[in-house]
């Protein structure tokens, strides 16, 4: 008897500690595929996954780093803003760590990660990262049609 109690328990604490800290909510999901995209600033992505405000954001930014086409003093100019992966290099990893995630009123999530990304820098032979940089990302995100987009995505750096 007290061995099945003691199987009984243990199955109960394993079942806990799986959804306490190993199962991942279909928003958080959403979360790190938008953040991912963002990282690699790919655009098509990113506009698929927002909705509001992000979308608007995104939006703008996709305008930006569009080429701009010149035709000045008769002579053809084009003009456009630097990928990140051309400054900064080609993203090697990116991690996660959610910080919070708690339900906001209309069925939404407010969402609080770091983001890890470390990119190996233009010009570098070695594919080893030696600076990673965190950002803290604070996201409002709702389901839309069955599935979550982000509504607001906020973002600071942290360190240096």
């Amino acid at each position: 008897m007290g061995k099945v109690l003691f199987l009984a328990l243990l199955i109960g604490a394993g079942w806990y500690a799986h959804e306490r800290w190993f199962t991942v909510s279909p928003a958080y999901q959403a979360y790190q595929r938008f953040a991912e995209a963002h990282a690699r600033q790919d655009w098509t992505t990113l506009s698929a996954l927002a909705t509001g405000a992000a979308a608007e954001e995104i939006d703008a930014l996709r305008g930006a780093s569009q080429t701009r086409h010149l035709d000045l003093y008769g002579q053809h100019m084009t003009m456009s803003m630097p990928n990140i992966a051309e400054l900064a290099g080609e993203v090697s990893w990116i991690e996660y760590q959610r910080e919070s995630e708690e339900p906001v009123a209309g069925g939404g999530v407010h969402l609080v990660a770091v983001q890890t990304v470390c990119r190996i820098p233009v010009g570098t032979a070695s594919a080893i990262c030696k600076w990673p940089v965190s950002f803290r990302q604070q996201v409002e995100l709702a389901p839309v049609a069955g599935d979550w987009r982000v509504e607001r995505f906020a973002e600071e750096r942290l360190g240096k």
